[in-house]
Order: C-alpha cells, then structure tokens, then sequence
C-alpha cells in the first residue's frame, strides 16, 4: 500500500487528494458615537454664536489691534456611546472638523467675506497665527484636532478682521459673514 500512495503521490492520482473547507463567521456590534457640539465665547456656549466686533474704523482694522481680533472655541461634550440599551461615556480617538464660509474673496480661500465693504475675516487656529485656515465653500481641508485637543474637548479658534486681500476700495457699511463647522468624530 505504501508503494501505490509513494506512486500516486509522484504521478499526482486524483483519489489521494481531499480537501477540506473551514468557515468562519464574523459579527459585529454598530454602535452610535453621539456628542454636543457647541461654540464658546468667553463663558457663553452655545450651538449658534455671533461674534461682534462692534462699530470699527478701516485704521482700527489696519492696525489688528485687539478690537480686531474675536476668540472663541468649538467644545464637545456628553460623547456617549449605545450599545444594546446602555450608554456608556466614550474618550473620542479622532475629531475632525470642515469650516465652510457663506462667501469667500475670489482667489482668497481664507478670506471670509462678510459683504462689500472690503474687509475679510479670516480664521486660525489660537496657537498658531501665523496660518490661515482655508474657508472657501468648495474647499474639503479639515482641520484634526491634536490630542490635547480631543483631551481638553476644546479647539481654540481665532478670528481676525482685516482689509480683504483683492480689494482695493474700502467702504463704509456692515460686515456680516457665517462659517459652519461641520465637525466628524469617532
């Protein structure tokens, strides 16, 4: 019998082969991360926030003194994960968050555009001024929160108004723009 499996085994015969299927089976629990998003100024939080910057003069706005400078912050709380009927308190593992501006200075993706007036607001991060956030509604950069961040529930954002980058001729009237965070987590 061993010479007919050693001969078989050479030739390859067909009837000492077997094969044999194993199936494994996966499942999985989808649980739901939900958390409250608001806006913070000073000791206001709230869903919808306006930023005043009062009544300004161009030479005021030039200057980016502090009357030209608004700073407040997107906070989350309560992040709760359901699972099965209970709800546990959940640490986020990353946040990630799209500001959008209702207008944007043509050719200037970080210049919120609040009307004819000839200034733009334009959005940074409170630990660094030195670079603008891009706002343009057709832009898709985010901003991903740093782990202290995420650990603080806290994104410390700045606002700054100064004369718009392609305008040339400034006017007197109202600055009115909107940014609309639009903030992913998990």
């Amino acid at each position: 019998m061993r010479n007919i499996l050693l001969a078989c085994l050479i030739l390859n015969c067909p009837f000492v082969s077997a094969v044999s299927y194993v199936t494994v089976n996966f499942r999985a629990t989808l649980q739901t991360t939900t958390c409250n998003i608001s806006i913070a100024v000073g000791s206001n939080t709230t869903v919808n926030q306006t930023l005043d910057f009062g009544a300004l003069t161009m030479s005021q706005i030039e200057a980016q003194g502090s009357n030209t400078r608004k700073d407040f912050s997107l906070q989350y709380n309560d992040c709760y994960i359901t699972s099965s009927g209970s709800t546990v308190k959940h640490t986020l593992n990353w946040i990630q968050t799209l500001p959008k501006a209702s207008a944007s200075w043509s050719g200037y993706s970080t210049e919120l555009k609040g009307g004819e007036v000839g200034v733009a607001a334009v959005l940074y991060r409170t630990s660094d001024l030195n670079t603008a956030i891009p706002l343009d509604p057709n832009n898709n950069e985010k901003i991903t929160w740093s782990s202290t961040e995420r650990t603080n529930a806290k994104l410390p954002l700045t606002l700054v108004l100064r004369p718009a980058s392609s305008s040339t001729t400034v006017k007197t009237g109202i600055f009115n723009g909107t940014l609309t965070f639009t903030t992913i987590y998990q």
